[in-house]
């Protein structure tokens, strides 16, 4: 098996990708590296404090309040995060890569990275109420209404992403968005899953 792993966090808008890469993230001091055009998309080094001269992870896309991961992107992201893929440079950054967002959240990136060498799993976040719940609270904050149809049209593919995913090579496991909240062991256990400290069984859909 191999010792590159790319972890691609999934779900619909409001079901908490950001939050929950925010918290795998927290511990860990980020270094920016800007996009290399044709080369490498923006994206972050992550050193722990303890050992600042080991990087512990990439995070593709760039941490925001709203639209942040790799929704900060381009669209056309995937082509420099392709070559940074076959080039090298990312296993040679980190073993391990983090992302979250709908820009490189398709077959073609995560087939792409499979076939580059990394062992590639999608934690895909599943709680349609706990996600229409944030999206009415944040309605409510910013003072305009949703839109229904870009709603059901990243809920309908990230459902898809994680349905097919596991026949291009991909690992899929299914998160409870709302035990996250509730359940601090669960919480933990994603976490580390997603760091790699701990390796849970993997739930296929």
């Amino acid at each position: 098996m191999s010792d590159l792993r790319l972890v691609y966090l999934s779900g619909e808008p409001g079901v908490g990708k950001s939050t929950l890469m925010r918290e795998i993230t927290a511990d860990w001091e980020r270094i920016y590296l800007p996009k290399e055009p044709g080369k490498a998309p923006h994206r972050d080094l992550l050193f722990d404090r303890g050992t600042p001269n080991v990087c512990c992870a990439v995070e593709l896309g760039r941490l925001r309040e709203s639209a942040s991961g790799t929704d900060a992107l381009e669209a056309s992201c995937i082509t420099e995060a392709e070559t940074w893929l076959h080039s090298g440079q990312a296993a040679r950054e980190s073993s391990l890569i983090l992302a979250e967002g709908s820009h490189l959240a398709h077959r073609r990136f995560l087939t792409d990275a499979v076939q580059a060498g990394w062992r590639v799993q999608l934690l895909h976040l599943q709680g349609p109420n706990l996600a229409a719940h944030r999206r009415s609270a944040r309605t409510r904050v910013l003072d305009r209404p949703e839109n229904q149809t870009w709603i059901k049209n990243r809920r309908t593919a990230a459902a898809n992403l994680a349905l097919h995913a596991s026949a291009w090579g991909v690992e899929v496991l299914l998160v409870d968005a709302a035990r996250l909240v509730s359940d601090h062991d669960y919480h933990d256990a994603i976490i580390g899953t997603a760091r790699g400290t701990l390796h849970t069984n993997l739930t296929p859909l």
